[in-house]
């Protein structure tokens, strides 16, 4: 799901463009209200198959930008998604004094001479990813001052996210933070560093298994920490996704000396190399699942082209082992991955753990699963109320019955709405733009801005699979 590739040169004095620049692209590349028409599915534009080349993965990204503050040495990572995140972050550490350059899809930081203790909260306040600057820039300065952040609202009640999990961690590291809900944003300082011993257990909702929503950014937040104190840390039980095993690769590459398994590492700091930290960012897991269910819901093949193919396979283990339940068949050579289009959907039953299919794909799930040959469930034992998409499918005709974390899935014949769709999060609104390419008729798409946090340019790639798009309430639109 490739987007444009022009070249941006970010230095302290044009941080701010770069980054407003990114932060309006959230809200007008992808457009927040646009009109998506019913696939051309057969005669002039028909296209014979999903392919794609995929970007790096959003959620490995992130932990990576804001390691590079703590790195001591410049950092270049290639295969990095030209997106809002990590647009508004490399511009983040451009104004606080870094040097970044952003060409294609290579970034380079240099920041050693960053120097700000207190990042943009305009931008902060735009993309959840901001949060990983607490332990980085607390780490790299010995003060901090984040103003709110952003992203999707995902959480329980108002869908605001969690951040008392870092805060917890950090102090465990000797860092000292006021409560985040003082009133005074997230302030702290770290006069005394020392390496813990941590167990994420004790962030899982079971205390049976690793799950629950603050086990990712516990993780991520430890090993940040990890690269910033002298001593050896002892982290058990951590999050075991590509997302956390890149990081772990960062830290490795960046001198420290990480011994073990997600099941117990021991990290020791070490000397930065003398050379340039190189890395390549595997490739978005999410991109490859929303081109998997394209394929599986427009009926046409998939060939997909990644990177840190290994990494991929492993890290999507969980999602082939259901969508081999369902009759889709996965098969991989090298670099790249094919899928062929199951003559007969099966139903399946779901459940989504931190260390099962990502929270991210249970709604690309729910929308293959509309065309399965009997009812699914999808227990979410993460992000536990995440089906308000589900609730927007509905208004298409999906049959679906949500009931506390559970969501039941009945066969459903989709068709035109009486409203729009409304997407509030990143995966609802790429579900709901292919729920709307299924059926006749223009269909009203809210919401649609979300998706530049998360792809770098979907509404281009939908529309070179044959759908048609255009803003809401704009002049007729030309065919696809």
């Amino acid at each position: 799901m490739t987007g444009d590739r022009a070249d941006d040169r970010i230095d302290d004095r044009a941080s701010d463009r770069a980054s407003d620049r990114a932060g309006d692209r959230a809200g007008d590349r992808a457009g927040d209200r646009i009109a998506i028409g019913e696939r051309i599915a057969g005669g002039a534009g028909h296209v014979a198959e999903v392919a794609a080349r995929i970007p790096g993965h959003k959620h490995s990204c992130v932990p990576l930008i804001a390691g590079a503050l703590l790195a001591g040495q410049a950092v270049r990572l290639h295969n990095v998604p030209r997106i809002a995140d990590t647009r508004l972050l490399a511009g983040m550490l451009a104004a606080g004094g870094a040097r970044v350059t952003f060409s294609d899809r290579m970034l380079e930081i240099d920041a050693r001479d960053y120097a700000l203790d207190a990042p943009c909260p305009q931008r902060s306040a735009q993309i959840h990813g901001a949060l990983y600057l607490l332990p980085a820039v607390l780490g790299k300065l010995g003060r901090v001052q984040l103003g709110a952040t952003g992203g999707c609202s995902i959480g329980a009640g108002t869908g605001a996210r969690p951040v008392e999990h870092m805060v917890a961690v950090l102090r465990r590291f000797g860092a000292e933070l006021g409560d985040p809900g003082d009133g005074r944003g997230l302030c702290g300082t770290w006069p005394e560093r020392h390496g813990a011993t941590l167990d994420l257990m004790e962030f899982s909702d079971d205390p049976h298994q690793l799950t629950g929503p603050l086990v990712s950014g516990a993780t991520k937040t430890a090993l940040l920490a990890a690269m910033a104190v002298p001593g050896t840390s002892t982290l058990r039980h951590l999050y075991p996704k590509p997302d956390v095993l890149e990081l772990v690769d960062f830290m490795r590459r960046a001198g420290l000396a990480v011994d073990g398994s997600t099941e117990r590492f021991e990290i020791t700091p070490g000397r930065p190399p003398a050379a340039i930290i190189e890395k390549t960012v595997v490739s978005d897991l999410s991109e490859v699942m929303t081109a998997i269910a394209a394929g599986v819901c427009f009926g046409v093949p998939v060939r997909l082209e990644v990177e840190v193919p290994e990494l991929v396979w492993s890290g999507l283990a969980p999602e082939r082992r259901v969508l081999a339940e369902m009759g889709v068949g996965v098969a991989r050579a090298g670099r790249v991955i094919e899928v062929a289009p199951p003559d007969r959907l099966r139903g399946v039953d779901i459940e989504v753990t931190s260390t099962g299919i990502y929270s991210d794909h249970q709604p690309l799930f729910c929308l293959m699963l509309l065309g399965a040959d009997r009812p699914s469930r999808i227990r979410e034992r993460v992000w536990k109320h995440r089906f308000g998409y589900a609730r927007e499918l509905a208004k298409l005709g999906a049959r679906v019955e949500i009931s506390a974390d559970e969501l039941q899935i009945y066969p459903s014949r989709l068709a035109a709405p009486q409203a729009p769709l409304i997407a509030r999060d990143l995966r609802a609104a790429a579900v709901l733009c292919l729920a709307a390419a299924l059926v006749p008729g223009d269909t009203c798409v809210e919401g649609a801005g979300h998706l530049e946090r998360g792809y770098e340019d979907f509404l281009g790639w939908l529309r070179g699979l044959g759908v048609p798009i255009t803003p809401a309430g704009s002049a007729p639109r030309e065919s696809a």
